[in-house]
């Protein structure tokens, strides 16, 4: 299985990792993991229009995979009030 570290982004006190993780050369799944949020909802979205919703610190992936060599985006939709 591979993994890789792709970004590490702080925002207004919460950190959100992304990783892809594949176990063939082929495809790839995009997980988040998100520490320091206190309160409030972050939703991300990615390129492929999915979403992942976070009310507390956790990890989750995105639902559709990426072929490797593709580029994508992930961007907060929704941020913490």
């Amino acid at each position: 299985m591979k993994v890789r570290n792709l970004l590490f982004v702080v925002l207004g006190g919460i950190v959100f990792t992304l990783h892809a993780t594949s176990a063939s050369a082929v495809n790839f799944s995009i997980s988040v993991a998100v520490t320091g949020l206190n309160g409030g909802t972050l939703v991300l979205q990615d390129s492929k229009l999915d979403t992942l919703t976070f009310t507390s610190d956790t990890t989750q992936t995105f639902a559709k995979t990426y072929g490797s060599g593709s580029s994508y985006q992930v961007r907060v939709q929704t941020q913490p009030s």
